[in-house]
Parts: C-alpha cells; structure tokens; sequence
C-alpha cells in the first residue's frame, strides 16, 4: 500500500519561474514612459506661462479663458447673471 493519498498530492516544487521577465520589463518601462511624457507636458504648460515670451504667454491665457468660458456654459449659466447686474445698475 502506497502512502500517497491520491486526493492530496505533495506539493510540487518549481523548476522554473512563472514571471515573465521580459514582458514585465516592456509594460513597466511603457508605463515609466506615459508616466514621463504626463509629466513633460504638464511641466512644458507651466514654463510656458512663467518664462515664454509674450505671444506663448497669451496662447496660455486664451487657453485658460476658453477653458473657464467652456466650464460655465456646461454649468448652465451662461452668463446670465452679469447681464441681470448690469440690467440693475451695478
């Protein structure tokens, strides 16, 4: 009679590793990348706006007005609250 109970086996010992090695290298670097370029752009945006001449500064600010303009048209105001002020005197 056998010792080894065929319900539960021995646990086998690994000859090789799962991990991929080289794979995991490529996606890792890939997200090392992305993570890099983010950065570039953001920081490329922000020298713009302190140490660009005067045409790339006003590029930034137009950028920055549509983009305010773009958020209070999705809010639904429209601007209908200056006019009502300037209806009123003010």
């Amino acid at each position: 009679m056998s010792r080894k109970n065929p319900l539960q086996p021995d646990e086998c010992k690994r000859t090789s590793s799962l991990e991929t090695v080289l794979p995991h290298h490529e996606i890792q670097d890939r997200k090392l990348h992305g993570k890099r370029e983010a950065y570039k752009r953001r920081n490329d945006m922000y020298v713009k706006a302190m140490y660009g001449n005067t045409l790339e500064k006003e590029e930034v600010r137009q950028d920055s007005r549509t983009a305010l303009l773009q958020q209070i048209k999705d809010k639904g105001h429209g601007g209908q609250k200056r006019d009502d002020r300037e209806d009123q005197g003010e």
